[in-house]
Parts: C-alpha cells; sequence; structure tokens
C-alpha cells in the first residue's frame, strides 16, 4: 500500500473530526465575515451506548492505535447488526470507516463517498435527520479536499433539500454548510451562504 500524497492526508482528515465542534467554526465564520451572531441546531444528543462507542474508539485512536479502533469499531457493528439496531449499525459503521481510513486503506479512501452514503441511509431509515446531515456535510467536506466542485455543488444542493419543507430550520442549516466551506478555506463560500442565511432568517421574522 502506498503512502498516501498530502492532498489525500487532506481528504482523509477530512472525515470525522471538524464535525465535532461545529459551534467552532460557525463563530468563525459569524466572527471574521462580521455577520450577526446566529445560534445554529445542536447536535442531537447520541444514545450512551452510542456515545460509549465514539469515546472507546476516540480513545484509541488518540493512542495512535487505530488497528484497535477499528477492532472495537467491527465488533460494535457486527452485534448491532445482530441485534436489528439501525442507528448502532450507523456509528459503528461511521467509526469504522474512519479507522480505516486512518490506516490509509486505499478501497475505503477511494470510495469514501459510497461507503459514508450507506451510513447515512441507516441515519435516515431512523428518521435522524440531523446525523444524515452531518454524513452528507463529511461527503461535502471530502469533495472540498478534492477539488471536486461540482459534486460539492450537488452535495449543498442535497443538504438544502433536507430542509426544503422545514423554513424555520433552513438558517441554520445554511451556516453549518457555511462552517465546512470556513474549515475547508473557502471564505468566500462561506460568507454568501452565511449571508443567505441572515436573509433566511429575517424573511422568517417578517412573517
Amino acid at each position: 500500500m502506498r503512502s498516501l500524497e498530502k492532498a489525500e492526508v487532506s481528504v482523509v482528515a477530512s472525515i470525522h473530526p471538524w464535525r465535532r465542534q461545529p459551534g467552532d467554526a460557525l463563530q468563525s465564520v459569524t466572527e471574521t465575515l462580521k455577520l450577526p451572531s446566529m445560534k445554529a441546531k445542536e447536535e442531537s444528543p447520541r444514545r450512551p451506548e452510542d456515545a460509549q462507542l465514539w469515546a472507546a474508539v476516540d480513545a484509541k485512536l488518540l493512542q495512535e492505535a487505530p488497528e484497535e479502533a477499528l477492532r472495537i469499531a467491527d465488533t460494535a457493528l457486527i452485534r448491532a447488526r445482530e441485534a436489528g439496531d439501525k442507528r448502532g449499525q450507523a456509528t459503528a459503521l461511521y467509526l469504522s470507516i474512519h479507522a480505516k481510513a486512518i490506516q490509509e486503506d486505499r478501497e475505503v479512501i477511494d470510495n469514501l463517498p459510497s461507503l459514508l452514503r450507506e451510513v447515512a441511509a441507516l441515519y435516515r431509515e431512523v428518521g435522524d435527520l440531523t446525523e444524515e446531515e452531518s454524513i452528507l456535510k463529511d461527503i461535502m467536506g471530502y469533495q472540498l479536499g478534492r477539488g471536486a466542485k461540482n459534486e460539492v455543488s450537488k452535495m449543498e444542493a442535497e443538504i438544502r433539500d433536507l430542509f426544503a419543507a422545514k423554513k424555520q430550520e433552513v438558517p441554520a442549516a445554511l451556516l453549518r454548510i457555511a462552517a465546512v466551506h470556513y474549515a475547508s478555506g473557502g471564505a468566500e463560500r462561506a460568507r454568501l451562504l452565511a449571508e443567505e442565511a441572515v436573509e433566511a432568517a429575517a424573511t422568517l421574522g417578517d412573517q
């Protein structure tokens, strides 16, 4: 297995870590672009068992033991499948994908968008719009890292579609998309999206 090139390392890094504390990126967007403060919807609390799995995998990754992290995630995935636990499957599959990417698994890296879509589909099955959006943003971050502008535009549109029938949530959703661009160095696109979010919020206030 060949080592990852510098650009590919950036692509792999786009999955998982940045979205853990989206508030930091959102705050940077509003402060840097001098926009009115807008609070984005917080991530939904994870079930205790899912939170424990995240913590266990993260601990091994911090210890630079990705093989052990993968073992933990894959064991949890098998158990979730046996129990018919779709939410548990989504969490474990996501963490398994990340652990493999960290180990420079070429097949995983080359097929990251399609693999992440499997995770998004599981979250959709259980009706977790927040986590589904987060996975789609990971795919968008991956495409930003590759410089795939057309794919980035498609992902933006797909995330927007999640909230097409929920106008009250559109401003915050736009800010979250802006945060992905900002975290990837796309300050100008982040500005445009953030300004659109402000306008959308103002429109809602007039209704």
